[in-house]
């Protein structure tokens, strides 16, 4: 999607009859939470690349989010690409890390469950999935420190290390502890 289309996209929701392509969001066109929510869905929608509002915020011009966008669908190509050698927890691993959540559950079956490793908690559906991956993630930086097909391990900048391990149709996520490398 280049830079036209998504200025067109936010023109429509903002009520704009034109968006220049280096007009913020935030600052020229006086976008709040809500109408942010709205581009972010819309935008994604029909790109069929998958945003979270984080990206508007690291993106907040036509012409920026289109950049972002097509480095979101050419990385998510490029792991996609890898599943066959290295299997999808590996994939879904990295575009937690470097991308998002929304673009790591792009990487799972649409029958995929996620749910944690505590039994008592409810299994994660749908758009739950996002949601759970993206709780454990958290808002700030996020690294792979192992991957394979039998486990991934992540951690954030805040020190949390999270573990991610594929059960049949369901994808288990739980906290762990492990020694921080460096």
């Amino acid at each position: 999607m280049d830079a036209l289309k998504v200025a067109e996209i936010w023109g429509d929701l903002v009520g704009r009859n034109t968006v220049d392509i280096d007009d913020d969001f935030f600052f020229d066109l006086n976008g709040n939470s809500l109408m942010a929510a709205a581009v972010v869905a819309r935008t994604s929608e029909l790109s069929g690349v998958p945003l979270e509002l984080r990206d508007l915020y690291l993106a907040t011009t036509p012409r920026e989010l289109a950049e972002h966008l097509a480095a979101i669908g050419a990385r998510l190509a490029e792991l996609s690409a890898g599943v066959p050698a290295t299997g999808v927890l590996p994939a879904v691993a990295a575009a937690l890390a470097e991308l998002s959540a929304a673009a790591a559950e792009r990487l799972l079956l649409p029958d995929t469950v996620v749910r944690t490793a505590d039994p008592e908690e409810e299994e994660a559906v749908g758009g739950r999935r996002i949601a759970l991956l993206r709780e454990y993630r958290g808002a700030g930086r996020c690294e792979v420190e192992s991957a394979d097909a039998e486990e991934a391990v992540l951690r954030r900048g805040d020190g949390l290390a999270f573990r991610l391990r594929p059960a049949g149709p369901v994808l288990e996520i739980g906290t762990v502890e492990v020694a921080r490398h460096g």
